[in-house]
């Protein structure tokens, strides 16, 4: 497959998700394009041709082509319970932004996230590693929100919407420093890596800050703020 990348810059996809979003917020078009139908399926039947990649959560109230406003063939997503980055995720996304020429990925957390909730709860109980495969998942996320496994322990935790948003920093950290495809083109200026939160309540998309050096630092200052 190894074709020249296709898509467009990772500033103009940002803003045709922005755009997108602005439209799923009033409960207007898709964003299809005009194309209906069997056309429109005829239309994506042979080839994608992604303009951005999501890594999002599984949560089943973030539709992530709807929250966007995007139809068919427009959206490269990648969803995980609590939007972390492991190993598959990390190949799918190498797979967009190799394969298919994506410039953007948005790592998208949202609000009220069960697994978020689920991290902070087990530490609260002792219970840091939960049962089963989704302890692989509450794992990542506890390095997120805890600034070291000590801080389990601390009288102070983060509040759940500022652990959402350190799980998003977090997230957007390992895909810029797990990767070398993606460290290549992030240096270049080729990729962009962007953190956001989807408010389950309101629908609308606020980008997280990612001019912050990290989340262990995000959670100092929040905390002497």
């Amino acid at each position: 497959m190894n074709r020249q990348p296709t898509s467009i810059h990772p500033d103009a996809a940002l803003r045709l998700l922005r755009e997108g979003n602005r439209r799923f917020i009033a409960g207007t078009s898709l964003g299809i394009e005009d194309v209906e139908g069997d056309d429109r399926l005829d239309a994506f039947s042979d080839r994608q041709e992604p303009f951005a990649a999501v890594l999002g959560c599984s949560d089943s109230r973030v539709p992530v082509e709807m929250v966007f406003g995007q139809g068919p063939g427009r959206l490269f997503v990648v969803r995980v319970a609590g939007n972390v980055v492991a190993p598959t995720q990390l190949g799918s996304l190498e797979f967009a932004v190799v394969e298919l020429g994506v410039r953007l990925i948005v790592v998208l957390g949202h609000s009220k996230c069960g697994a978020v909730a689920a991290t902070l709860g087990g530490s609260a109980s002792g219970d840091s590693h939960q049962t089963g495969h989704f302890g692989a998942i509450t794992k990542r996320i506890s390095r997120a929100v805890f600034a070291s496994p000590e801080a389990e322990d601390d009288a102070r935790q983060p509040e759940w919407e500022e652990a959402v948003a350190l799980n998003v920093l977090q997230s957007c950290e390992d895909l810029r420093v797990e990767s070398p495809i993606l460290a290549e083109l992030l240096r270049s200026g080729a990729l962009r890596v962007v953190g956001a939160v989807y408010d389950v309540e309101s629908g609308r998309v606020e980008l997280v800050d990612d001019t912050r050096p990290s989340p262990t630092a995000v959670r100092g200052a929040s905390a002497g703020s």
